[in-house]
């Protein structure tokens, strides 16, 4: 009797824990909507979700539902609507658009809401936790950008940036920490997932092609979710560039290279009909970012894919499986080869034909940039402030005269620099580089073939997003942003799954 009123009592203490949690949560929403200062529909709008994410936990038994929310999780990824809705209307060409809940998030507080039922429930959830360098590193990273709020000219579009960057952050850490199974079932949450982003790659490629084909209507959008794409004269021609769900084709062009060596990953390792499925995609993944014409795109998907050849040939699996598909490898890169071809002439011309007065802007806005870091090295001009603090330096008016659009820096470093500091920029880039050895560290234990691949897919892949953001800043813009935090959790997802694994095993034996 004792020892079951002693369970009773801890039974009461674990739904305690959980109602101030949800009490957290609920303050913790009610504040940020004061402090913006959002009307009650908002305010309203937001308690549903809440009111929702509790119906959510009672439904937790079932797997189901569960499985829906993986798969809405990667199809968010791809095809993501700019915003569901929010308080402000605060449009920046910098970074993102203020506070707002997108498909991302709605699946996202989901999915934590169900985390919680299974974890209370059935206990096969391991919450782990993550290395103190990590933690350090993103403290800092977050310290920076709330410091910077001290020299910025626009407190809402800052907290704003960093309302998305928090969001970003927990996104990260319930990928690599919080959504770490027991057991095999693992490979059952990351195939879910996987399974949701294939299906967004061959939405935004059917898209894509309809949009260089003409087929779409002039303003077309639906559910929030728009396509556009531009004209751009190469050399004597006018071509056409495609943009997607994205709107850009430099935008577009990063997700399309960054997952290639995953499905690719998953294309050697699966067989029969994830093995077709998988090859489509990859086969869909190139012709959207052909259509792109990104050059920063095509430069990001070769160095990726040599990086991730490079690590599959320093695995013992990676080895093997390269050679037990070199035919097929091979006969892929002839039919590549021979598609690309009736394409030749603007690859061509997009690489050596280009505006040349395109590239000396951007070097402009790199000078311009430079003065923004000499001038405030330390704290920066406050996130996502550069366009704002922007009037102030040189070649400010003369860009906006020629483009008419407000001159953001294309090169993240420089921007993120500018905006928090050469402090700020040094932790986010200590973050991205323990992620990166988190990966290498888990090919050196990794023996299972289809998580070793991955591993190797993701780990070169998460390279291409530094790369991509050389001439770029993809990664201040709502979605990449979140698949590049998805992608760094997914790393540590499969190695902190397959520490699990081998725990388990060990306490087995």
């Amino acid at each position: 009797m004792a020892k079951l009123s002693e369970m009773k009592s801890e039974s009461r203490v674990d739904w305690l824990s959980l109602f101030l949690q949800a009490l957290l949560a609920l303050g913790g929403t009610v504040s940020i909507f004061i402090l913006s200062g959002a009307g009650p529909k908002w305010l309203l709008l937001y308690v549903l979700i809440l009111g929702a994410a509790g119906s959510l936990f009672v439904l937790g038994r079932h797997e189901t539902v569960k499985s829906v929310l993986l798969i809405g999780i990667g199809f968010s990824l791809i095809i993501n609507p700019h915003k569901s809705f929010g308080p402000l209307d605060l449009e920046h060409f910098g970074g993102v658009h203020g506070f707002f809940v997108s498909l991302t998030d709605l699946t996202m507080f989901c999915l934590i809401a169900l985390n919680l039922a299974w974890y209370y429930r059935h206990s096969d959830l391991r919450m782990t936790r993550p290395p103190a360098a990590m933690i350090v590193a993103l403290g800092c990273y977050l310290l920076a950008m709330l410091l910077s709020l001290l020299g910025a000219h626009n407190h809402i579009l800052a907290l704003g940036q960093i309302f998305f960057e928090l969001k970003c952050i927990l996104f990260f850490l319930l990928m690599g920490f919080w959504l770490v199974p027991a057991g095999d079932e693992r490979v059952q949450v990351f195939i879910l997932m996987l399974g949701g982003v294939i299906l967004g790659v061959l939405v935004e490629t059917a898209v894509a092609v309809c949009e260089f084909k003409g087929w779409l209507p002039a303003n077309f959008s639906m559910l929030g979710i728009q396509a556009g794409g531009y004209m751009e004269t190469l050399g004597p021609y006018a071509t056409k560039r495609v943009g997607g769900t994205y709107r850009h084709p430099n935008y577009l062009a990063v997700p399309m290279a960054v997952l290639l060596p995953v499905l690719a990953a998953m294309f050697l390792a699966f067989k029969d009909k994830l093995k077709v499925v998988s090859g489509v995609t990859v086969l869909c993944l190139v012709l959207t970012l052909v259509l792109t014409l990104s050059r920063a795109g095509f430069a990001a998907a070769v160095a990726i894919m040599l990086i991730f050849i490079l690590l599959a040939l320093w695995h013992q699996i990676g080895r093997k499986v390269l050679k037990r598909n070199l035919a097929i490898i091979i006969l892929i890169a002839i039919v590549l080869s021979g598609a690309l071809s009736f394409y030749a002439e603007p690859i061509y011309l997009k690489l050596f034909k280009s505006d040349p007065l395109n590239i000396q802007s951007r070097i402009d806005l790199n000078e311009m940039a430079m003065e923004m870091i000499i001038a405030h090295p330390i704290l920066g001009v406050g996130i996502n402030n550069y366009t704002t603090v922007g009037k102030g330096f040189s070649f400010f008016y003369m860009y906006e005269a020629a483009f008419n659009l407000p001159p953001v820096v294309h090169n993240i470093y420089l921007l993120i620099a500018s905006e928090i500091g050469l402090p700020g920029l040094l932790f986010f880039l200590w973050f991205v580089v323990l992620v990166f050895r988190q990966g290498l560290r888990g090919l050196r234990m990794i023996r299972d073939e289809l998580t070793g691949l991955l591993l190797c897919g993701f780990t070169a892949g998460l390279v291409g997003y530094l790369l991509a953001d050389m001439w770029a800043i993809g990664l201040r813009k709502l979605e990449i942003g979140y698949l590049f935090w998805w992608h760094a959790g997914m790393i540590l997802f499969l190695v902190n799954s397959t520490q699990a694994k081998l725990v388990s095993q060990e306490a087995d034996k």
